[in-house]
């Protein structure tokens, strides 16, 4: 029974009625893939945030592909369509984990000279990152996941052998 607010833009121009389908059919599924992994104990009340996030990390992995034509950017796109790009991924991720109790935030700026968009979390006074676009690999691979983005820190990214920058360094925080 967690509270938080979905903050919406209409950049598509969809009517109020598709908007309004579109939220609806978005958190509808990511509620029952959350509800689905409690009841079948993939995600338990015990569990760390860490562990819930990372039973979320595969689960994007193993059910969302890679949109390589570029028209899907939407959580919707990824909950719905399973396939988005990196802004997708984030959205849905990010909301899959508030829904499981795991404060995930989203965090913008480039990898490798790219724009992308990864989460990130405040956990246990650092920050870290977890980047469920890049656990996904391209061609798409059934039931793989890349565990090299997950729960990764602010330096590693920044040195990685595709580092990013960030739109707001966050590294003064914590």
């Amino acid at each position: 029974n967690r509270k938080f607010t979905l903050s919406l833009s209409n950049d598509y121009n969809l009517t109020e009625s598709e908007l309004a389908r579109e939220v609806s059919a978005f958190t509808g599924t990511c509620e029952q893939i959350v509800t689905t992994l409690y009841t079948n104990g993939s995600l338990r009340n015990g569990m760390s945030m860490k562990e819930k996030a990372h039973v979320l990390y595969v689960y994007m992995a193993y059910n969302t592909k890679y949109d390589t034509s570029y028209p899907y950017y939407t959580g919707y796109d990824a909950a719905v369509r399973h396939t988005a790009v990196c802004q997708g991924y984030t959205a849905m991720y990010n909301y899959l984990c508030n829904l499981a109790g795991v404060p995930m935030e989203a965090m913008t700026g480039a990898a490798d000279g790219v724009r992308h968009s990864w989460s990130r979390i405040y956990y246990n006074g650092s920050w870290y990152n977890v980047d469920t676009t890049w656990s996904d690999p391209i061609p798409d691979k059934a039931n793989y996941c890349d565990e090299i983005w997950f729960w990764v820190s602010d330096s590693y990214l920044k040195t990685c052998s595709y580092p990013r920058t960030f739109d707001s360094d966050t590294l003064v925080y914590g």
